[in-house]
């Protein structure tokens, strides 16, 4: 993620950007907000950027509160004894308003038995005392400020995503030591587990709220994660649908796929290039968007900007693209694939024409289980197919080397032992001939 994530430039200051969350815009009136951090260090705007970010987020989701929380709804209460904090009323002011607020809260229900008005009371009061501990929306607040700068935009918003769903399910704000396990396993069951969601990205969801509840343990919130191993409640189909599952081309798709976008691309089209180069590579889609020119040399590949530290690695340049490699670096730009702009919420330059790339292989009708990702599938199947050793593999593809002996001890072998892996790669005669003739 750039030094600079979040922040805006004007003159001489330095300015934190927050995007308002789009189920609140309508009632903040804004799609975003800008707020000056008082310096033009960089360095110094670096520092304050989170804090900064975490208060203008919960000034947004109080001014959403303010427009929204009516006497009768839930929320109403705590967000009375907020309005109290902040006004600093004395005790016996505070009191007042307080018992005020409840009767006009219950007042049209007083005669029922609703244990979701008393709680909110009991927690009310608590609040106002200083008993309460942290709120399940302070805590949400607090975990996505941790997160700022560490995970990619889209990453943290997915996250958020998770955590104000499971706010807006129980529809009032809690302590998080009400959190309990019953409760949880009730929300995932009729939400994420009732959707027609696939299992993994079920897991995925449910996967955001484990690692919420590990925070919170982590922090002395919570003693332990009443959320943990509820992952396991996600239940694959009896019988497994082969069409579901993402898969590697085969040597003849890969062929059609190149054909077509050398006959109907224009000269020069990035997406060709990026496809021959992630088939003979193994590279991810970004990966090979973010290369520079300075990053390639006539036998090689620097992969510096990836997605972890395992994937920062030196890639051989297979014989089949050379030629291609060749005159892209010879194109004078500063970026190996030119006419790219960064785009999507974290900024790769790869968004745009992993869109372009899955519009033309529904175009050639090719299934929806093959994607820009399966030429990475491809490449380590063509790998698996030559007999080339499966440490060798992770080391090309940028995939982490597990336990003692490869893991640790070992930095991997030699080059020229992996030059000649390289050069084991074949996707057969006519899609070698094809992509060296590009």
């Amino acid at each position: 993620m750039s030094k600079t994530a979040g922040l805006l430039r004007r003159g001489a200051r330095w300015y934190v950007k927050v995007s308002v969350p789009r189920p609140l815009r309508a009632k903040v009136g804004r799609s975003e907000i800008v707020e000056t951090l008082g310096t033009g260090d960089l360095d110094e705007a670096v520092r304050l950027r989170d804090r900064k970010r975490a208060e203008v987020r919960d000034r947004i989701e109080r001014l959403a509160r303010g427009t929204a929380t009516k006497a009768e709804q839930p929320g109403y209460l705590l967000d009375t004894v907020r309005h109290i904090l902040a006004d600093k009323l004395d005790e016996h002011q505070a009191y007042a308003v307080l018992s005020a607020a409840i009767e006009k809260h219950h007042g049209p229900h007083a005669d029922d038995d609703d244990s979701t008005d008393t709680s909110e009371a009991r927690l009310a009061y608590a609040r106002l005392g200083g008993t309460a501990g942290l709120l399940l929306s302070e805590a949400i607040r607090d975990h996505l400020a941790d997160l700022d700068g560490t995970v990619t935009a889209s990453w943290r918003n997915a996250k958020e995503r998770e955590l104000r769903g499971l706010r807006e399910w129980l529809k009032r704000d809690i302590a998080v030591t009400e959190l309990s396990r019953r409760m949880l396993s009730e929300y995932v069951g009729k939400t994420i587990n009732a959707s027609a969601g696939a299992p993994v990205t079920r897991r995925n969801r449910i996967a955001a709220l484990v690692s919420f509840g590990s925070w919170l343990v982590d922090h002395g919130h919570l003693e332990a994660n009443p959320m943990a191993r509820l992952t396991r409640t996600v239940r694959e189909p009896r019988r497994a649908d082969v069409t579901e599952h993402k898969r590697a081309y085969t040597p003849a798709e890969l062929l059609q796929v190149l054909q077509e976008l050398r006959a109907r691309l224009p000269v020069g089209d990035p997406l060709l290039s990026v496809v021959a180069i992630g088939a003979f590579t193994g590279a991810r889609t970004e990966e090979i968007c973010a290369l520079k020119v300075a990053d390639v040399a006539a036998d090689r590949f620097s992969i510096t900007r990836a997605k972890n530290a395992n994937s920062i690695r030196t890639v051989p340049l297979h014989a089949c693209i050379s030629a291609l490699v060749g005159r892209l670096r010879e194109s004078g730009t500063d970026y190996l694939i030119p006419g790219l702009q960064a785009s999507g919420t974290d900024d790769k330059r790869s968004h745009s024409l992993s869109t372009r790339y899955r519009r033309w292989l529904d175009r050639l009708g090719l299934p929806p289980n093959v994607d820009a990702h399966s030429l990475r599938r491809s490449f380590m199947q063509r790998c698996e197919d030559a007999g080339i050793p499966v440490s060798s593999v992770k080391l090309l593809v940028g995939h982490a080397r597990s336990g003692l002996t490869f893991g640790l001890y070992s930095a991997g072998p030699e080059w020229q032992r992996l030059v000649d892996a390289m050069g084991k790669v074949s996707y057969g005669a006519e899609v070698d001939a094809l992509v060296k003739s590009l």
